[in-house]
């Protein structure tokens, strides 16, 4: 499983494009020297391995799900805290409790069913 693309992208912008600092990215990560494009060359498209690494691409990938990537990508440290670094066995152990205290965080996406997923899929 590779880390998480850039959806979210509107039809009109090229696919590729080069920045300022001459580096070719994607066109949701054009502007060179944000924590974005920072992302695009350093995680973006890398292979990931291991429990947690997989996990957080799967749940990342369903949290933006309706989004554009640029939401998650914003909430992925909160996202992180809020399930235990992605372990899934911690994630696993969590109750209809957690599930209520995180519809109300703010700091994340707060999709009831998203989180729900979450957990079930960490028991998976």
């Amino acid at each position: 499983m590779k880390a998480m693309s850039g959806g979210g992208m509107p039809a009109t912008r090229p696919n590729v494009v080069l920045g300022a600092d001459g580096v070719a990215r994607c066109g949701w990560a054009a502007e060179a020297g944000t924590p974005l494009a920072e992302y695009h060359d350093t995680e973006w498209g890398t292979p990931v391995h291991g429990e947690a690494d997989l996990f957080r691409a799967l749940v990342l990938t369903y949290f933006e799900n309706g989004l554009s990537w640029a939401v998650v990508f914003n909430k992925r440290n909160a996202l992180n805290r809020a399930f235990a670094g992605f372990d899934p066995g911690a994630v696993a152990t969590m109750t209809p409790a957690d599930v209520d205290r995180l519809t109300g965080d703010n700091t994340i996406i707060r999709n009831r069913a998203k989180i729900e997923a979450t957990l079930y899929n960490a028991r998976l």
